[in-house]
């Protein structure tokens, strides 16, 4: 959350030149108090804030908003994890679950497309079957994105 007033000592009565900026918030309402030494403390009406159009996708560790982009990581041959399709807008706040095509780029060694289910959807769970590396990268309309790097080692090691 970032609240902030530009040019507050302009912002006494009367407030024509006021400028609160929102940023980085959830998609929620919310009040402002404003108060003063010597003028009467108020309280703005409802603000709304929401998110903006989608401007980029991002490849996650949950849905709905709360996750944060996947970067490279080490798994163990078998284990699995699950990659979730979000877009966002400018400011980087959630705008939707998105339904993307999921692939898997720069395959080494044992990696391959296998590893990948569904193909499609909001989200797609990937499985290190064998060792080897590989990105889990999802298109949505123009947008697309890469994971970072995951390196399928075998157990132990």
């Amino acid at each position: 959350l970032s609240r902030s007033v530009r040019s507050a000592a302009r912002c006494l009565a009367p407030c024509r030149s006021c400028d609160l900026t929102l940023a980085g918030m959830l998609q929620t309402n919310c009040t402002s108090a404003f108060s003063s030494s010597g003028f009467t403390p108020a309280t703005s009406s409802t603000i709304e804030v929401s998110a903006g159009v989608a401007t980029q996708l991002v490849i996650e560790t949950a849905a709905d908003g709360p996750g944060s982009a996947i970067g490279a990581m080490r798994v163990t041959a078998g284990a699995s994890f699950a990659a979730f399709a979000t877009t966002r807008d400018a400011h980087d706040n959630f705008v939707a679950n998105a339904s993307a095509t999921w692939t898997l780029t720069g395959k080494t060694d044992g990696v391959a497309d296998t590893g990948l289910s569904p193909d499609t959807g909001t989200s797609s769970t990937s499985t290190g079957h064998l060792i080897g590396t590989g990105a889990v990268h999802a298109e949505v309309g123009s947008f697309a994105d890469d994971a970072g790097t995951v390196t399928v080692a075998a157990a132990g090691r």
